[in-house]
């Protein structure tokens, strides 16, 4: 197709602003999506709310201003942020309640399905068996790094404090 230099104009003047609108439209999406994922973030637990979590397995409840989960089901995770955070830290205090099993946290994650080992994304917690603070890799496999020994060991029923940078 051939345009004169009258339509090549008129052609680029629409190309321009479907391209100005289209920017536009990206630019509020993302405001948007930064809005609803924005640093810092703090849980609402203990106003007894986690619409913000999605869980994958498990059965979560709120007790107490903590999320608990009441479910022997192994690799169930319960996840909230957004895989666009990148160099971030988190605060969690955890406990372990049972005879055994591990705590932890879950950091840039993506891809979650339910089960063990099933997303993308590295893990920090700790294990009962062995007493030990693991940190591992998993992309639907697991990359475990050499355990750590907790002092005093991984007591059930009381609290421990967790910061991964």
């Amino acid at each position: 197709m051939i345009f004169r230099p009258s339509q090549r104009r008129k052609m680029i003047v629409l190309v321009l602003a479907v391209s100005v609108l289209a920017g536009c439209g990206f630019s509020i999406l993302l405001t948007h999506l930064h809005r609803q994922t924005k640093l810092p973030y703090r849980d609402s637990f203990s106003r007894n709310i986690a619409s913000e979590w999605k869980p994958y397995g498990g059965a979560w409840q709120l007790s107490d201003g903590a999320i608990l989960n009441r479910s022997d089901e192994s690799g169930a995770k319960l996840i909230a942020g957004s895989s666009r955070w990148a160099d971030y830290q988190v605060f969690a205090d955890l406990k372990l309640v049972g005879h055994g099993g591990d705590i932890g946290v879950l950091v840039r994650v993506r891809d979650a399905e339910r089960g063990i080992d099933s997303y993308n994304g590295y893990y920090i917690g700790l294990r009962s068996a062995d007493s030990a603070l693991v940190i591992g890799r998993a992309d639907y496999g697991w990359m475990e790094s050499r355990p750590v020994a907790v002092v005093g060991g991984i007591q059930s029923g009381a609290w421990s404090h967790l910061h991964v940078v």
